[in-house]
């Protein structure tokens, strides 16, 4: 007799959860069903390395399957990650990119060219700094940016893009030439009325970030986050994906010996706004403070911080729109004697008219892909939606 999933995995089952930006999803069926195909395959990369028989002991089998579910989506075209970024103002494609687990490691890459797969940079960047005690009392970098970056990840081994290549795709220097011809015409009229931005723009590229976060059979969680910043962004400029506390996060709070809750979280949406209110840290941490005495407070946790926390937020008063999105996985677990309980859930959130999302547990046959769009009905502007694991 064939044995289940549920039998093979108790509590939890490996799963992983993904997304492809919060942003402006083109409503066009073809091209919304390349969005769901792209974050379902992504997921079933990571599923094949938490079902693998064996891997790598440097790192935990969460930490390589998130690494591959990004990496996968940079390697898409239609993806504001990798390949198919989008440009600076002077053409160029710069990447950034973190990875957190919930011990507390981390590492990031911001502003960094040639990488060819930049959350492998953002990994490296990590392991080079967990548990190490550098010569002479040096302190190893959480973040490495720019030309920087790009030699610790020459010399560290990290596949670099072959000489004469690039991460600039046809559609995006396309979309680099429209933008620039607004804003030459604009700066000649120098008249009051100003034209249409790069931001305003309702195109699918200009979502701000990819991400996923992963649970492997052993309990380990990482989150990770990779994004070509936003439209004709100043060069060297470092968003949220690079950031610590505002791109990414993962953390377990250990009550006592029987009890244990766990959260993991990747942001999407405007940077400088993300980064202002330490979005993907301080969201964590407020649920996991609000689910301590009642699991079924995390939606409305999620909701107040979303309000008071980011559209109300006093650190925001010179935007006029305040855009985000996340994924955000819980976890908790309660030895019990007479009936231990392990509690996971998938949560995304978003001000954004859409956000393309999948899921994907080892107690499933296929990932389940979402294009989460607005809703007029939507409460205070803000979708949000839970889903048991």
């Amino acid at each position: 007799m064939r044995q289940s999933r549920e039998s093979v995995y108790p509590m939890p089952a490996p799963y992983v959860v993904v997304h492809a930006g919060a942003g402006f999803h083109s409503t066009d069926r073809e091209r919304e069903r390349a969005y769901k195909n792209v974050v379902a395959n992504a997921c079933k990369r990571a599923m094949e390395v938490l079902l693998a028989d064996s891997h790598a002991a440097v790192q935990s089998r969460a930490v390589i399957a998130a690494r591959e579910a990004v990496r996968y989506m940079e390697d898409s075209p239609i993806t504001n990650a990798g390949r198919g970024s989008n440009l600076t103002l002077e053409g160029s494609v710069e990447c950034d990119a973190a990875v957190m687990t919930d011990c507390g490691d981390f590492g990031a890459v911001g502003a960094v060219e040639g990488v060819n797969n930049p959350i492998d940079g953002a990994c490296e960047v990590m392991n080079y700094g967990a548990n190490r005690e550098l010569s002479v009392g040096r302190i190893a970098p959480l973040l490495l940016v720019g030309n920087g970056a790009a030699k610790f990840c020459h010399d560290r081994g990290v596949n670099m893009l072959p000489e004469g290549s690039s991460h600039i795709t046809e559609e995006a220097l396309e979309r680099w030439n429209r933008y620039r011809s607004w804003i030459e015409t604009d700066q000649s009229n120098n008249s009051r009325k100003r034209m249409r931005s790069p931001s305003k723009e309702r195109d699918s590229h200009l979502m701000d970030t990819v991400g996923a976060i992963v649970v492997d059979a052993e309990g380990n969680m990482a989150a990770a986050v990779s994004s070509g910043g936003i439209a004709m962004k100043h060069s060297g400029r470092v968003g949220e994906a690079a950031c610590y506390g505002s791109g990414v996060w993962a953390q377990t709070d250990q009550r006592d010996s029987d009890q244990w809750s766990r959260v993991g979280c990747s942001v999407s949406g405007t940077g400088e706004q993300i980064m202002r209110t330490l979005f993907a840290r301080d969201l964590s941490r407020l649920v996991l403070d609000s689910s301590k005495e009642d699991q079924a407070q995390k939606p409305s946790a999620i909701r107040r911080f979303f309000r008071t926390q980011f559209l109300n937020s006093k650190e925001l008063k010179n935007y006029s729109d305040r855009l985000a999105g996340c994924i955000l996985v819980t976890h908790t677990h309660i030895a019990d004697t007479s009936s231990p309980q392990s509690l996971g859930e998938v949560w995304y959130a978003h001000t954004t008219p859409s956000m393309c999302i999948a899921y994907f547990s080892a107690t499933q046959n296929r990932p389940k892909a979402v294009m989460s769009r607005l809703d007029p009905q939507d409460r205070d502007g803000i979708r949000i939606c839970g889903v048991p694991l």
